[in-house]
């Protein structure tokens, strides 16, 4: 749905005095408004001088971008990306990626581990990973993970692949949320038993692996979620859509090596 079929040209008259600028998804990256923008800020904003110390001096224009993307791709129309972002003051992408291989593909389909792998590379070259909150210039970027039934268990791998990778320097470039809905998505609405499994399992990993605080703050939030509700079983429609998801993308639960749904059926 789209607010409207011009509103990248209705924008531009409001973009004069503009300090900072969100995309947000769907996807930002593949849509031709997205870039639309963006080139036309690229080509129309001053170039100004940053001093940054008494001999470090950076050259670009005076804006912050901030992106939610799940990074499979990095280029529009051939067009390179990177390029552009390089000529702003500062780009943050926040990539959303709820984990890799046989989970992350499990989890969202149409992802691509090759595929995201060889964009993040791309990206490394010119980015370094942050905390959303640091003070920085130049391209930065941090992780998204949603928690779900599904990939709860990969948590810790999916914190292991992106410091073996060298993608990250610390646990805190990761924010770990949790899916609220569907219902039958959401780690609240397992069964006691599984519950308390998934649980141990948080609980014995923010105790054996090194995590930042921000991570162990983050991963208590999940727990104390989980404990919270609901007062209505879900467990059957658990099992039920799992099943109706894996029939139509053809998948199996059973890859996840996670939570048992089996034990789920009513």
């Amino acid at each position: 749905l789209k607010v409207s079929n011009t509103i990248a040209q209705d924008l531009k008259s409001h973009l004069a005095d503009i300090r900072s600028i969100y995309f947000a998804g769907g996807e930002p990256l593949i849509m031709p408004e997205h870039f639309e923008v963006l080139k036309y800020l690229h080509e129309n904003m001053k170039v100004e001088q940053f001093q940054l110390s008494s001999t470090d001096f950076f050259n670009a224009r005076r804006l912050s971008i901030h992106y939610n993307t799940n990074l499979s791709v990095i280029k529009y129309d051939e067009h390179d990306l990177i390029d552009l972002w390089r000529g702003f003051y500062k780009v943050f992408l926040s990539i959303s990626c709820d984990g890799v291989n046989e989970v992350g593909e499990y989890q969202r389909t149409g992802f691509n581990t090759k595929r995201f792998e060889e964009n993040l590379n791309t990206v490394k070259k010119y980015a370094n990973p942050r905390n959303v909150f640091e003070q920085n210039h130049g391209i930065n970027y941090n992780f998204q993970y949603t928690t779900t039934i599904w990939n709860v268990y990969h948590i810790f791998d999916f914190i292991n692949y992106l410091m073996d990778k060298e993608y990250i320097t610390s646990s805190e470039h990761i924010d770990f949320y949790y899916a609220c809905g569907p219902a039958y998505s959401s780690l609240n609405n397992l069964q006691e038993g599984e519950k308390n499994k998934v649980i141990n399992f948080l609980q014995n990993g923010i105790e054996n692996y090194s995590l930042s605080e921000k991570t162990i703050n983050e991963l208590t939030q999940i727990i104390s979620f989980i404990k919270a509700g609901p007062n209505t079983p879900y467990e059957n429609e658990v099992y039920h859509q799992t099943k109706t998801l894996d029939e139509i993308n053809k998948t199996h639960w059973s890859v996840l090596k996670g939570v048992n749904f089996n034990n789920l059926k009513m």
